[in-house]
């Protein structure tokens, strides 16, 4: 057997010792890090370093992974255009000598298929000039090293993708108990600050109407999270701004554009990878979704709790409210008020009149309300106030103040003015009841008992009449 034949088998032994490594260990690092020792071991008297470079298809250069010495092995640090490279190398995988005066080194390109790689790198030592079939007996080692190395990739690509899977199904546990909840927008900001990690997250919303911008910013480290009004030039000056890592991802909701989310790195400028971008573009249809389906259950719940008309509760949700602020109160008031001859703006000027005046007088009742107190519309013209912390004296100079208004402030709709008149009766707990239903029951005959003494009044369930 020639000699060139026992070196190219030789080789070609040693390759499949270290691809072998590759596949025995779970942790990709310890199976490159044990194949290159082994490469280094049996180079070692005529190398003094060894190398490896993987291709970066995206961005176009080659990333030294790990190198290895007589001091270790070690993270590889240096980055290479791929353009300064020979196409002898990248394209028709030759293996070659170089020496290029301050020392001499052994090139072996790494192909899978006629996919470019990468290339290990032998350097020389000072005595070693390789022999004239060193590059030919490597090129059994080259091809079986390049299927490991192809392997290799492969597998980082799919932990890379379950990380991706793993992290965007983490994100999505924590996105569901969002759709119930208020600020949707800021604990979605926190959880992707805290999942994924960068310097900035920015998500807005366009106003179709307006164009207005509604701008939501989180900045990592910081609690607060920012709220500003912008415009869509403002956002595309962003977006455009080469100079930041960014990724933009455009946010649909039912087919229509509603805004985006912004994630970038505009302190720390680290670039962001191709896993990050890959990961977000999965993550764009959850977040539609998100939003979609948060806004399909706001429009639920706002059907179930505000009354279409007035904006103000419906009797059921605010009956629940009402239950449970009263049991921890020492005293409340209730107001039960019904406009007087209200049939007659509809007979006069049509219900679609009647629905304005209604929509305009729940905006002025919930005007002179605390932000502690509720309003619900129970059907038709009649209203019920709860007033917690509230006495009958105080309770009465509300009603008074809100019968005052409409006697003095008429409702002008398309250049009618239309007077109104209401009365009021009012109970208070716990000294005209111990339950709601007592309570209304007792503001109610009040309510009718001021009808009954002249309308425009309020009555306590004393049957005190108040002007």
């Amino acid at each position: 057997m020639k000699r060139s034949s026992i070196n190219s088998f030789i080789f070609s032994q040693l390759a499949v010792k270290c691809t072998k490594m590759l596949y025995k260990y779970k942790r990709l690092k310890n199976g490159l890090y044990y194949m290159m020792q082994t490469l280094f071991r049996f180079f070692r008297s005529n190398f003094k370093e060894i190398y490896l470079f993987l291709y970066e298809e995206d961005e176009k250069v080659l990333k030294e992974e790990i190198r290895v010495s007589e001091r270790g092995a070690f993270i590889g640090r240096d980055i290479i255009p791929a353009f300064q490279l020979s196409e002898k190398i990248t394209v028709d995988g030759e293996i070659i000598y170089r020496d290029f005066g301050k020392g001499r080194d052994v090139i072996i390109p790494l192909f899978a298929g006629k996919k470019f790689l990468g290339f290990l790198e032998f350097l020389c030592r000072e005595y070693f000039y390789p022999p004239g079939q060193f590059c030919s007996d490597l090129k059994f080692f080259q091809e079986i090293i390049s299927q490991g190395i192809q392997y290799l990739i492969s597998r980082i690509k799919i932990n890379e993708i379950s990380g991706v899977l793993k992290r965007i199904s983490n994100i999505n546990k924590k996105f569901i108990g969002l759709i119930e909840l208020p600020n949707i927008e800021k604990r979605l900001i926190r959880i992707i600050l805290e999942e994924v990690g960068f310097d900035r997250v920015i998500i807005y919303f366009v106003d179709k109407d307006s164009q207005k911008v509604h701008t939501f910013v989180g900045v990592y480290g910081k609690k607060k999270i920012y709220k500003y009004k912008l415009t869509l030039n403002d956002i595309t000056r962003l977006v455009k701004n080469k100079e930041i890592p960014l990724i933009h991802v455009p946010l649909d909701t039912n087919g229509e554009s509603k805004g985006g989310l912004i994630v970038d790195n505009f302190l720390s400028l680290i670039p962001l990878t191709q896993e990050t971008k890959d990961f977000f573009l999965e993550l764009s249809t959850e977040l539609s979704l998100l939003f979609e389906n948060s806004n399909m259950f706001k429009s639920i719940r706002d059907d179930a709790i505000f009354d279409h008309l007035t904006g103000l509760f419906r009797p059921k949700y605010f009956y629940e409210r009402v239950d449970r602020e009263l049991a921890g109160l020492k005293k409340a008031a209730f107001i039960t008020i019904d406009f007087d001859y209200f049939k007659n703006i509809n007979d006069t000027y049509g219900h679609p009149v009647g629905d304005k005046v209604l929509e305009i007088a729940g905006k002025i009742i919930k005007k002179n309300l605390r932000s502690t107190d509720m309003a619900c519309r129970m059907g038709g013209d009649e209203f019920i106030i709860f007033l917690p912390h509230m006495d009958d004296q105080k309770a009465l100079k509300i009603a008074n103040r809100i019968i005052n208004h409409f006697k003095t402030t008429p409702i002008i709709i398309d250049s009618i003015s239309i007077h109104l008149s209401l009365s009021a009766g009012i109970s208070v707990y716990p000294y005209d009841g111990s339950t709601r239903e007592i309570l209304l029951a007792t503001s109610d005959k009040a309510l009718y008992r001021a009808k009954e003494g002249g309308r425009g009044v309020a009555f306590l369930a004393e049957r005190h009449i108040l002007f």
